[in-house]
């Protein structure tokens, strides 16, 4: 029986350090796939200053950028992302009724997070912001705690959307928030619908 616990925690533990470990590691991908596209739109520049050209641009045009995306390997990370393992650390998954039983159905039956009205049927570019899970955000502001998280944080409470626009305003404000260890995966988390709109790339998950 002894032996037999000690099997069933090791596999446990085994476990945990492989979900944590696909983490990161999508976690990076990400954060290197997001840094080498401002860079092959911005030019050769450091990571941070391309960061807060992106923020700039992105505030003084209204949400609107053309950049230039490698879509195969968008869909490459995208795959990886798309584990239910994975993706759901990050996002929640969305639901959409067309009548007020099915949007009752759905809250009762769905094990979306999320729940609309009737679906656009014409997608359109993502400029307010993304839905993140919320464990996933409480996790990074105890990581990162600075201003920047904390006015990001604060907009989520009120609106339950992380506000891109937010987001690019608080980095900006806090130059010295995008150095910290750990802030430039979560800014390509953040921003990776966007990008993923700009490559005509269906991204949350529909239930």
């Amino acid at each position: 029986m002894k032996k037999a616990s000690i099997i069933f925690l090791f596999m446990l533990f085994s476990e945990m350090c492989f979900c944590r470990n696909q983490h990161y590691s999508i976690e990076a991908e990400m954060k290197d796939f997001f840094v080498e596209t401002l860079r092959n739109n911005y030019g050769e520049k450091p990571d941070d200053k391309l960061l807060i050209d992106f923020f700039t641009r992105f505030q003084n045009n209204k949400g609107e950028i053309n950049l230039i995306i490698d879509k195969s390997k968008l869909n490459e990370i995208n795959k990886k992302l798309s584990v239910d393992s994975v993706y759901c650390r990050y996002y929640p998954r969305l639901s959409f009724s067309e009548t007020e039983e099915e949007h009752l159905n759905a809250i009762s039956d769905s094990s979306a997070d999320i729940f609309f009205g009737p679906r656009k049927k014409n997608r359109t570019l993502t400029k307010f912001g993304i839905y993140i899970n919320f464990n996933y955000l409480s996790q990074v502001e105890k990581e990162l705690n600075n201003e920047a998280i904390d006015n990001i944080v604060t907009y989520y409470q009120a609106t339950g959307l992380i506000s891109y626009f937010i987001v690019a305003d608080s980095y900006q404000k806090c130059e010295k928030c995008i150095s910290e260890f750990g802030t430039k995966e979560f800014l390509a988390i953040l921003f990776w619908r966007y990008f993923c709109d700009l490559a005509d790339y269906e991204f949350y998950k529909i239930n």
